[in-house]
C-alpha cells in the first residue's frame, strides 16, 4: 500500500514540475514580446496612420502633410515625422528623411520611435528614357540619385529628393515621367501586415490598439504567475500533508506490530 502511495506522489511531483516549467516558458515568451518593444527616442514623433493595412499591399498617401516654403506634399502611410520647434500657431518645424520641413497640426499625438523602425521608405526612382524635370532651377535627370519622399494631393506628382555631386533639389516630378514603383510599408508595419494576412478571421475594425494589446499581455502574465503559484502551493502542500499522514500511519503500524510482538 505504501509503495503505491509513494508512486502516486512521484507521479504528482513530476506532473507539477512539468506544469510549472510550461508556465515559466509561457511567462518568458510573453516577457520577451513586451521587452522587444524598445524605444530609441523620446515621445516626439508623429506616425502617419494606415487606412487599410490588410487590403492595401503598399503604403499610399497618408493624411500627414509637410511643406517647404513653396510646396506641400503627403508622406506615405506608416512612416514617422519628428516634431521640432513651434514656429507660430499650430505650425512646427519637423524632420523627415534627414530634411527639415514644416507641419501644421493641432494637438498632435506624439509617440516614441520604436528602435527597429525604418524612417526612410528607401525607394529609388528612375525617370523614363529621355525624361527630365526642372526642380528649383536644377535640371534633374537619371544621373541624379532620386529618392521618393511623398505624394501630391491629387497623386499626379511625386515629391522627391534628388542629389548629385553635392547638389540637392527638393520638389515634385510628374508621376508619368517616372518608371513604375511601389512604396513598402515601414518595416514593423509590414511585419504586422504579414501577421494579419496569416490570420483567418481578422476584422480591421476590431483590431486592438497597441496599448490595449500590451495591457492584455501583461494581464495574461499576471494570471499565469498567480496560477503557477497556486498550483505549486496546492500540490506540494498536499504532497507534504500526505507524506506526514503516511509517516503517522507507519508509526501506528509500527506501534501495533510491537504490541502484537509483546
Amino acid at each position: 500500500m505504501r509503495k503505491n502511495k509513494t508512486a502516486e506522489n512521484v507521479i504528482e511531483s513530476i506532473f507539477v514540475v512539468l506544469l510549472v516549467l510550461a508556465l515559466v516558458a509561457i511567462l518568458l515568451l510573453q516577457f520577451s514580446e513586451i521587452a522587444g518593444v524598445v524605444y530609441a527616442d523620446g515621445e516626439s514623433y508623429i506616425e502617419a496612420p494606415v487606412s487599410d493595412l490588410k487590403n492595401n499591399p503598399s503604403a499610399g498617401k497618408s493624411v500627414i502633410a509637410l511643406s517647404t516654403d513653396d510646396e506641400t506634399f503627403y508622406i506615405p502611410e506608416s512612416y514617422y515625422v519628428k516634431l521640432g520647434e513651434n514656429q507660430f500657431a499650430d505650425t512646427y518645424k519637423c524632420l523627415y528623411l534627414g530634411e527639415e520641413f514644416f507641419i501644421t497640426t493641432e494637438n498632435p499625438t506624439l509617440i516614441a520611435l520604436p528602435a527597429n523602425a525604418s524612417q526612410d521608405p528607401a525607394v529609388s526612382l528612375t525617370l523614363k528614357d529621355s525624361e527630365t524635370e526642372v526642380i528649383n532651377g536644377i535640371t534633374v535627370d537619371n544621373t541624379f540619385t532620386i529618392r521618393f519622399a511623398g505624394y501630391s494631393e491629387d497623386l499626379t506628382k511625386i515629391f522627391v529628393i534628388a542629389e548629385k555631386d553635392g547638389e540637392k533639389a527638393l520638389g515634385f516630378i510628374a508621376k508619368n515621367k517616372l518608371t513604375d514603383f511601389t512604396v513598402p510599408y515601414e518595416s514593423l508595419k509590414a511585419a504586422e501586415r504579414e501577421a494579419l494576412l496569416n490570420e483567418n478571421n481578422f476584422d480591421p475594425n476590431e483590431e486592438l490598439p497597441a496599448s490595449t494589446s500590451k495591457g492584455i499581455r501583461i494581464a495574461i502574465i499576471v494570471c499565469l504567475a498567480v496560477a503557477a503559484v497556486v498550483i505549486f502551493t496546492c500540490f506540494f502542500v498536499s504532497s507534504k500533508k500526505k507524506s506526514n499522514k503516511l509517516k503517522q500511519e507507519d508509526g501506528k503500524d509500527y506501534d501495533s506490530s510491537k504490541k502484537y510482538e509483546n
